[in-house]
């Protein structure tokens, strides 16, 4: 077990690096350097895509270093400091709180669902706030209203990312279900006819305030959105099969989860008008809340299947008063950087909490500081696995955050390697020209990756594996 003071003196070895290159090579030694290329070669990636830097953390030492200062696109490793901060700020045992408060006489009540920030709020969790409402003898309120609480509502994570792509949902304190929503669609006798569903209860339940039509003829995408004054629409291109099935972003999820409460409201005897936006009285009093999980219990969650909507609730839910996504992770970056001392921060940028865009910066030596403090503040447990295949078995004493985009995948973790030594590491493999041309030409109404951007994800995926197989086994340093 390492201690907490030697993990901090840790940092140091990672700032003194490469300022100690008098006692140490610059770079890998011959054999280790041979391991590298190797693994690249029979990848098909050029050696100048790999930054890498790895730091045993008992004797203080560098393993590894390649192109370990330069910046790149860390997608979603930046989870890792990201909830490493939440945790700092909300403590382990914070849970979010949806609930309901009531004012006024019987006769005209009103009602108002007030959202807490939860990241993991679903529909099986509405439908127990529904039963707690009835339970509380209510049939009926003269109004009923919504309010997401104090994180503000943004129509997306990242404005100049794919807005029909589920990755990229609405924020909102008052978000279920992932701000997600499930289209079944069949053109039949020349109209197209749309079914949206949310999942509640284990069931689809029929959700208003959606609709959808057939795009121009000139529609490129598979879908498109647009505001509606009742909801929101969609737009089914014209080169999309006849009949399919989809899960789709929510861009308004407030009202949204409302309209699901008063639907599951109705199922349960509990008659609610339309709701309208609107602050809980001064009178008013709670009638029901559920509350949900441990911050402890939703960040190995949030880092085990990388969901960006929780990630983005978490940092703004440690950030009261930030008005947007930026704002919030900008005062988290502030404490990253303050929390490692000894670091060269410099080009280091946490643009979002999920690390979606192409806006936050990361070298690899800043990645293996991020594992580091997570280790030194004590939630290093909460590191998922690290698995070479989405699905496949995990390699033994190794765990680690992932981040995949388009021509970019990264890893921030620590592993064990056969000897013992406990190593902190950043890895990435990058095509910085090819993915600055792919976000030119990004259209943020398609949802799809280019082949020839999967192709290159799945040869950096091979060469990642076989790179950290080799430190495993101490084939490198």
């Amino acid at each position: 077990m390492i201690d907490r003071r030697t993990l901090i003196a840790s940092f140091g070895a990672l700032g003194a690096w490469p300022a100690a290159a008098q006692q140490r090579p610059a770079q890998p030694r011959p054999r280790a350097q041979a391991t590298l290329d190797q693994a690249l070669t029979e990848s098909g990636l050029p050696p100048d895509r790999l930054g890498l830097f790895v730091v045993d953390l008992a004797a203080n030492a560098v393993v590894a270093s390649s192109l370990a200062d330069r910046a790149i696109i860390p997608a979603s490793t930046m989870k890792l400091p990201a909830m490493v901060a939440a945790l700092h700020v909300l403590g382990a045992e914070w849970r979010p709180v949806t609930t309901v408060w009531r004012s006024g006489p019987p006769s005209a009540s009103v009602l108002t669902l007030v959202g807490g920030g939860d990241p993991l709020l679903a529909g099986e969790h509405l439908a127990d706030l529904v039963r707690l409402i009835a339970q509380a003898g209510f049939t009926q309120a003269a109004r009923f209203q919504f309010d997401p609480g104090t994180i503000p509502e943004l129509s997306a994570i990242d404005q100049t990312q794919p807005l029909a792509a589920t990755y990229n949902p609405a924020v909102s304190g008052l978000s279920s279900n992932f701000n997600r929503i499930h289209l079944r669609w069949r053109r039949e006798d020349g109209a197209v006819r749309g079914d949206f569903t949310a999942v509640a209860t284990r069931q689809r339940v029929p959700m208003e305030g959606f609709s959808l039509v057939a795009g121009a003829a000139g529609q490129s995408e598979p879908f498109r959105w647009r505001a509606t004054e009742t909801g929101e629409q969609w737009s089914l291109g014209p080169r999309q099969p006849d009949r399919g099935e989809i899960f789709l972003p929510i861009r308004r999820p407030s009202i949204a989860t409302a309209r699901l409460v008063r639907r599951l409201a109705a199922d349960a005897g509990v008659t609610l008008p339309p709701p309208q936006p609107g602050r809980p009285p001064a009178d008013a009093r709670e009638v029901a809340r559920v509350e949900g999980q441990a911050l402890i219990t939703i960040v190995p969650q949030v880092l085990r299947w990388s969901n960006n909507l929780a990630a983005e609730l978490c940092g703004l839910a440690a950030a009261p008063g930030a008005s947007d996504i930026a704002a919030a992770a900008a005062r988290h970056q502030q404490w990253i950087q303050q929390a490692a001392p000894g670091i060269d921060w410099s080009g280091f940028r946490l643009a979002t909490h999920s690390g979606l865009g192409s806006a936050s910066r990361a070298t690899p030596r800043q990645l293996a500081a991020t594992a580091l403090l997570a280790q030194a503040e004590g939630w290093a447990a909460l590191l998922p696995p690290y698995r070479p295949r989405d699905g496949g078995a995990p390699v033994e004493g190794v765990f680690a955050k992932s981040g995949t985009m388009a021509f970019a995948k990264s890893q921030a973790g620590l592993l064990t390697m056969a000897d013992g030594r406990v190593c902190a590491f950043g890895l990435v493999l990058t095509d910085p020209e090819r993915r600055a041309a792919y976000d030119r030409a990004l259209d943020t109404f398609d949802r799809g990756m280019p082949s020839d951007a999967r192709a290159w994800l799945e040869r950096a995926q091979i060469a990642e594996a076989k790179i950290i197989e080799a430190l495993v086994a101490g084939r490198i340093g």
